[in-house]
């Protein structure tokens, strides 16, 4: 028998299974990366196109200057 072949010892988890597990930890956390980003870039967008509606606007023209 093939000592290199012989079960892994309890707690030992195979280098087949650590990288399968590291690359879906990858693509899930490079998908929640891209949900976040494409959260600010929409919020950003829509306060753009919708600015709030209740402030008041000084016109510099208009204003009294102490000269």
């Amino acid at each position: 028998m093939n000592p290199l072949n012989r079960p892994l010892p309890d707690g030992i988890v195979p280098a087949e299974v650590v990288a399968r597990t590291e690359k879906r930890w990858i693509i899930l956390m490079a998908m929640m990366l891209l949900v976040m980003l494409a959260i600010i870039v929409v919020t950003g967008i829509v306060g753009a196109m919708h600015p709030p509606s209740n402030v008041e606007v000084i016109d510099p023209h208009h204003t009294s200057s102490a000269r």
